[in-house]
């Protein structure tokens, strides 16, 4: 559950939607996520073999203002074969598409839900084929071999649905500053910087390539996130033991981000306004 060797697994993304109806229709049928639990004004969807919960959505009014987030959200996939499954599957009911990239350490492709908000679904190489380089784990942005990851699917099309062993992989913000906000969720988690350019920073726990990213290609124009926007409602995060959970509380309390803390969850707030709900994980 906790792989590559971290002390943190990313759990569900919960955003604010203006057209819940819509949007559950998008997530069912393009992406293949099951309906586990729904009530007024929100819907619970993920896994239908597992119960694993990736996505909660929540009704919101309309609004125009453009603020800070999510560049995009990414579900990690068991295998190729998967990847492939989802490609052909996306061809077929002709999906619109934002591209296809193989990153060196993995091979992913992003397309953006109803109401722009971006996704990633991927599937990542062996390790022994990632450019580790020292403690830094690089990636590159290259075309992927479509034609590769499609012959890959299992079978013949049958109807989508995303497979058992599917989670959440990481999560990619859109920011005012990639640095300052690295540095923040660095300290906050103590964890590492892989790689960084002027523009972006992808950072990540143990031995894994990035759990979250930074970039602030879209400006310094943007308003800070706020309660109640459609987008980025919070992330939620797992750890695997209390003292763990502890330090990061003491961190997100010296750095005046801590909004609740309990025996076993936290609320933080980070410098643009997104939150994160860090949960001791209830058994492994």
């Amino acid at each position: 559950m906790y792989d590559y060797q971290s002390r943190i697994r990313l759990g569900r993304v919960v955003l604010n939607v203006a057209n819940l109806d819509l949007q559950t229709r998008f997530y069912k049928q393009v992406l293949g996520l099951a309906i586990l639990d729904r009530g007024q004004g929100w819907v619970n969807l993920g896994i239908k073999d597992s119960g694993l919960d990736l996505l909660r959505l929540e009704e919101v009014p309309a609004s125009e203002v453009e603020a800070y987030g999510l560049y995009h959200f990414a579900i990690l996939l068991p295998s190729r074969s998967d990847l492939g499954d989802f490609l052909r599957h996306a061809l077929v009911n002709n999906v619109p598409l934002q591209g296809a990239s193989d990153h060196g350490y993995s091979e992913a492709i992003y397309l953006n839900d109803t109401e722009g908000n971006g996704i990633e679904i991927y599937r990542n190489k062996p390790v022994p084929q990632w450019d580790i380089q020292g403690d830094k784990i690089l990636g590159i942005t290259e075309e992927m071999d479509g034609d590769g990851v499609l012959a890959s699917a299992h079978g013949d099309y049958a109807g989508y649905q995303m497979p058992a062993g599917t989670k959440m992989g990481h999560f990619h913000y859109s920011v005012s500053n990639a640095a300052k906000l690295s540095a923040f969720y660095r300290h906050l988690f103590e964890i590492k910087e892989n790689q960084a350019f002027s523009t972006a920073s992808w950072i990540a726990d143990g031995g894994y390539h990035h759990h979250f990213a930074f970039n602030h290609w879209a400006g310094p124009g943007l308003a800070k996130r706020s309660q109640g926007l459609p987008g980025l409602n919070h992330v939620q995060v797992f750890v695997k033991d209390s003292a763990y959970l502890k330090t990061i509380e003491e961190r997100a309390r010296a750095l005046k981000s801590l909004l609740a803390a309990n025996e076993n969850d936290l609320l933080i707030e980070d410098i643009v306004g997104n939150r994160i709900v860090v949960e001791l994980e209830k058994s492994l």
